[in-house]
Order: structure tokens, then sequence, then C-alpha cells
């Protein structure tokens, strides 16, 4: 195993995904044959820990990342998702031991990004309040984040994306539905995103919903294309109204990161 990447000193280390669920791809296999624990980092920042008027300082902002946000109109979403691209630059080239803008991101072919060569998986989600990744040395991530607070029609998504089990237990009670719907949503699209799939109209045969999940690899065509481990673990956690799944390839110690306005005014971040 590999040495784990070093969180910053000035940011708290939390742990807040105490368990998982296991997927398995393995026909009724009750215990994988290894277990590999290793370590990840997951980041996470938010709209309200930054601040209404919070802007990243030029300084530590990567001209690429500019552009990706050239089109954005809101201010808040603008400036949320600099400081997650920042922040993420900077984790990654504190590690490499290069500049954040030498840090060029690419994707492969179904979209995951990576960075090429490098031996770093990491993979991002965000949403209108909220931005979080993951960095990972040891094997495959992939992260989703949703929040709660969102009015939707959750009839059709719960009939084309969930099974029949995950279906009852998300409208067994309705007081609890939404949060139901969301964490299966999120252990799903991070399961996704880990193996490098994307949706499916045949995606119900791919459940989230037990302790243990078996998934027959040939019951959703998106596996055909790509590498499927044997077992994938995936942790969820509750954030206010927000849910953050993380997926790896491997059981892992979780250190979980509350990036706030502070680290980025108290020098966890070096100048590009």
């Amino acid at each position: 195993m590999q040495k784990s990447i070093d969180p910053p000193d000035k940011i708290v280390v939390e742990n807040i995904f105490p368990r998982y669920v296991r997927c398995s791809f393995i026909p009724r296999q009750e215990k994988p044959r290894a277990a590999i624990h290793s370590v990840a980092d997951v980041y996470y920042l938010c709209s309200a820990g930054l601040g209404e008027r919070f802007s990243v300082p030029r300084h530590l902002i990567c001209n690429c990342d500019l552009l990706r946000v050239e089109r954005l109109q809101n201010i808040n979403y603008r400036n949320l998702i600099l400081a997650g691209y920042t922040a993420l630059r900077n984790v990654l080239a504190v590690e490499l031991g290069c500049r954040n803008s030498e840090i060029k991101f690419e994707t492969d072919a179904g979209g995951k990004p990576l960075i090429s060569g490098n031996p770093f998986f990491f993979n991002v989600s965000h949403s209108r309040n909220g931005f979080a990744f993951a960095v990972t040395r040891d094997a495959g991530v992939g992260i989703d984040l949703e929040e709660m607070n969102r009015k939707i029609n959750f009839e059709p998504i719960i009939r084309r994306f969930f099974g029949c089990r995950e279906a009852a237990y998300i409208e067994r009670k309705k007081q609890l539905s939404a949060s139901r719907f969301f964490l299966l949503w999120t252990r799903k699209e991070s399961l996704l995103k880990l193996l490098g799939t994307g949706l499916s109209e045949d995606l119900t045969h791919i459940e989230v919903f037990s302790r243990v999940n078996f998934i027959d690899r040939n019951s959703y065509s998106g596996l055909e294309k790509v590498h499927v481990p044997d077992n994938c673990y995936i942790y969820s956690a509750r954030i206010g109204e927000s849910y953050i799944s993380v997926s790896l390839q491997a059981p892992c110690n979780i250190r979980f990161h509350h990036v706030e306005r502070t680290e980025f005014e108290q020098g966890w971040l070096k100048e590009d």
C-alpha cells in the first residue's frame, strides 16, 4: 500500500464516513477474498462557509479555471466553482511538488477527469451551493454531492433508475422520502462515476440499497466497455441539507476536510 496524502495542517480532519455498503460483481459472494485498507481524502466547500462576498484571491487562480466559469452568471456559484477547483489544484500540486497551473486535467473515454501519466485518482462533484472532491493514491474513486432542498418529482426518476426494493424503501415513509431518495441517488451516481459509465435505461439492476448488493455484470449495458472490479465500497454522509457519497475499489479510511473561507485567507493555499 502506498502512503496516503497528508492533509494540510490548517484544516481540521473529521471522520464522518464510519460505514460502507458493498456492491459485489461476483455472484453471491458474501465476503471479499481480501480487503486492502487505504486512505482517501474528501474535501468539501459550501457557499455558506465561504460567505456571500467571498472571491478567490486572483493570485491563487489558474487561468484554465477562469475559462471554466466564464459563462456562469450567478456570482456566488461562480466563486464556489472557482474556489473548489483552486483547492483541488492546490491539494494535487502540493503532493506533486509543482505549480497549480502545471496541472493539466484531462478526461478518459467515459468523461472521467484525470491527470495524464499521474498515479493520483480524483473525482469532483458540485451542486448549486456545494463543491466536493475526493483524492486517493491507491484506487479509483467516484463522488457525488446532492442538495435535498430542491423540489423534484421523484416518481418518474424512481421508476426509471431504482429497483423495486429501493423504490419501496424511498416511498415507505413520506416524511423521509427526500432524504432516502438522495442517499440512494448519491450512492448510485458515485458508483457509476467510479466505474466510468453514464446513466442508462437499465439502471434499475444496479442496486445500492442493502449492506451487500449483488450485481450481475450482464444486467447493465453500461458495464460492457469498462473494467469492473470484483467489489466496490460506498461511503455516505449527510452534511446539513446535502448528501455526499464516495465509491472506492477498496475499503478506506476517509478523512473529511471542510474547507472554509479562512483557508484561502490565512495561507493554506500556496501562490501559483
